[in-house]
Parts: C-alpha cells; sequence; structure tokens
C-alpha cells in the first residue's frame, strides 16, 4: 500500500513586497474612485452676502466678510486639526495656519480674479496640512475630496501645474447654513515638498502681481520700463521653477500618483521598482521642449501686448 501524501506550498510574501502591494491597491483605488472631472465639474458658489450689505457697497461688504472669518476662525482651526489626525499627521509642523486675508487684499484679489466678485475669494481663511507618506497624501485627498463639506477643489498630485506644484487644494464650507455659507481652503502639501515652497514661491507671486498690474492698466509710463525689466527678470527666474518642484517631487516618490498619461509606467505601480517621471519619454520631451523655450499657450492680456515675455 503506497501512502500518497500532498504537500500543499505556501507563497510567503515579505513585508517589504507586501507593503508595496497594498501602497500600488491604495494608489488604484484613488485614482478610480476620486476621477479629477468630478472635480472640475464642481464650481464655487461663493461665500453668502446678504442683498442688504451688497446694496450699501464696498466697505460694507468686505467688512462682513471679515466678520464672518473672525466667527468661524476657531470652528476652522478645529477642523483642519482633527483632518490632520484623521490622516495621522503628526508633529508641531503638521499645520500652517495663513494669516486671515486683510480687506486691502481681499479686494485686490476680488478685482484681479473674480471681475470684483467679493464672494468668489474663498481663501480668506486658509491652511495647509503638511503629510508625511504617500499613504497620508492618499488618505488626506480621500477625505479632503469626499467629505460633505466639500464644494470644489483640485488634486494636482496628479496632475500638477504648469510650474510643477504638487498639492490638493481642497474648499469647505466650514458653517451648517448651506443657505448662508462661508468657506476655507485646505491645502494638502507632502512634507518633501516643503522647501520647493519656499524656494519658489516669493518669485511666482511677485510675477503674477506685476501680471495682475499690467492686466488692471494700473500702470504709468513712467514706471513702465523698469516694470517691464523686472517682469522679464522673474520670467527668467521662473524657468527653473519647475524643475525645482520635479525634482523635490521625484526624491519624495510623489511620481507614482501621477495620471497615467504623464507617467507612462504607472501600470507597474504594484511592481517593485517604478519608473520615475523624471526618466520617462514623457518627461524626456517636456526636457526638451523646455530647453527650446517653448511655453504653454496662455490668454493674451495687456502684458503681451507689451512684449513681455512669457
Amino acid at each position: 500500500m503506497t501512502d500518497t501524501t500532498h504537500s500543499t506550498r505556501r507563497t510567503i510574501v515579505s513585508p517589504k513586497n507586501a507593503a508595496k502591494q497594498d501602497l500600488a491597491d491604495q494608489i488604484r483605488e484613488y485614482q478610480e474612485n476620486l476621477p479629477l472631472d468630478s472635480l472640475k465639474s464642481r464650481k464655487f458658489p461663493g461665500n453668502h452676502i446678504p442683498d442688504d450689505i451688497a446694496q450699501q457697497g464696498t466697505q460694507e461688504t468686505l467688512a462682513h466678510l471679515d466678520g464672518m472669518a473672525t466667527l468661524y476662525m476657531d470652528e476652522f482651526k478645529d477642523t483642519v486639526w482633527a483632518l490632520a489626525r484623521a490622516v495621522g499627521a503628526k508633529g508641531r509642523d503638521t499645520i500652517a495656519f495663513g494669516d486671515q486675508k486683510n480687506l486691502g487684499n481681499i479686494l485686490k484679489k476680488a478685482n484681479a480674479d473674480y471681475g470684483g466678485d467679493m464672494g468668489q475669494v474663498r481663501d480668506v481663511l486658509r491652511a495647509t496640512i503638511y503629510v508625511d507618506d504617500i499613504g497620508q497624501v492618499i488618505k488626506a485627498c480621500t477625505m479632503l475630496f469626499q467629505d460633505d463639506r466639500f464644494v470644489c477643489g483640485k488634486d494636482q498630485f496628479r496632475k500638477p501645474n504648469e510650474h510643477g506644484v504638487r498639492n490638493a487644494i481642497g474648499i469647505w464650507r466650514i458653517n451648517d447654513d448651506k443657505d448662508q455659507p462661508f468657506h476655507a481652503e485646505i491645502q494638502i502639501v507632502h512634507k518633501g515638498m516643503r522647501d520647493a515652497y519656499d524656494k519658489t514661491h516669493s518669485d511666482y507671486e511677485k510675477k503674477r502681481g506685476i501680471e495682475r498690474r499690467f492686466d488692471s492698466g494700473d500702470i504709468d509710463q513712467r514706471s513702465m520700463q523698469a516694470l517691464v525689466q523686472t517682469y522679464n527678470q522673474q520670467v527668467k527666474l521662473e524657468k527653473a521653477v519647475k524643475s525645482i518642484h520635479d525634482a523635490a517631487a521625484e526624491a519624495a516618490g510623489l511620481n507614482v500618483l501621477l495620471l497615467p498619461h504623464l507617467q507612462p509606467s504607472f501600470a507597474q505601480a504594484a511592481l517593485p521598482s517604478v519608473q520615475p517621471i523624471g526618466h520617462s519619454p514623457v518627461a524626456q520631451q517636456m526636457q526638451r521642449d523646455s530647453m527650446r523655450g517653448r511655453s504653454s499657450p496662455r490668454k493674451r492680456g495687456r502684458g503681451a501686448e507689451l512684449g513681455l515675455k512669457r
């Protein structure tokens, strides 16, 4: 009589490979469950400004927005801290609350970006949550975009802007009155990108401010030449901005979050190694285009008419 014993083989997965597979699954779920089109389709309804206040004029409207921001400041801070704790972000430098936007800046932004509609200024209150790793990025974005208080936003971890910025921005309603809403801005940033922001943000804001002056026509001929020269110097500095952000993102491992057409090797995310975007054909073409001086098409404003560099 022959004893037939069947041995059972077990596939042993190392903790390291299991963690990689788990992260790859999280990335796929993140891409599938939070399509960017669903974010683009959401429009900001504006902060509620009562008709009787709006009819009284600019100063009364600004005072109303300032008063609403002061009223909801503590609630906003509690909301941001609760989100950071839920994500698992830790450390004293986890959250940066921006100063409450002053009245002059509210009016300036409304005139420059929203045709004077002060109710459209959505970052009177604002904060940034700094997260530690890819898993926290995914969790933070999921919570940011799927919460009932979420109104609109953008995910630049998957589709960076023309400067290579990687973050997520969500506009949340922070009061309970849906008929008279007041909103605030919450950003999610990987800690590995913090130095890149610090190095580039002031130059970006300076250039943006000059563009706004040209487009508004608020400039005299005497200061025109000096301003054009300053602007063109900022353009030269800006050419380095994208490379700074791209290098920081690659070092932080953020390229696995890019959309498939921006990251050709995205489908290989479950494998032990993932081709970084900096070595991909797409990135190489972008680098060649940059060296040739190409830039994305932009709306022509007064700056273009004056021959400013882009």
